[in-house]
C-alpha cells in the first residue's frame, strides 16, 4: 500500500505529464491490488475523474467522480 504523500506525490508526476493513460494504468493499478485506505481512494478517484474529462469520457469521469463525492460527502472539491 502506498502512503497518501507518495500517491499524491506520483499522481502529481503523472497530471504534470499528461499522461491520462498512465495516470488511469496507476489508479487501476492501486484499487486493483490492495485495500487502500479512504484518503488514498479519494485520491485516486479524483485522478481518476480528471484524467478521463482530459480524455473527453465524461460518463467514465462521472462515475469516478461520484465514487469520490460518496467518500468525501463534505467536500466541496468533490461537488
Amino acid at each position: 500500500m502506498f502512503a497518501v504523500d507518495e500517491l499524491k506525490r506520483k499522481l502529481e508526476e503523472l497530471r504534470a505529464a499528461c499522461d491520462w493513460q498512465g495516470t488511469l494504468r496507476f489508479v487501476e493499478e492501486k484499487l486493483n491490488s490492495v485495500s487502500e485506505s479512504a484518503k488514498a481512494k479519494v485520491e485516486l478517484y479524483r485522478a481518476a475523474g480528471f484524467a478521463y474529462c482530459q480524455l473527453g469520457l465524461y460518463q467514465e469521469a462521472i462515475g469516478f467522480y461520484e465514487l469520490w463525492k460518496e467518500l468525501a460527502p463534505k467536500s466541496a472539491a468533490a461537488r
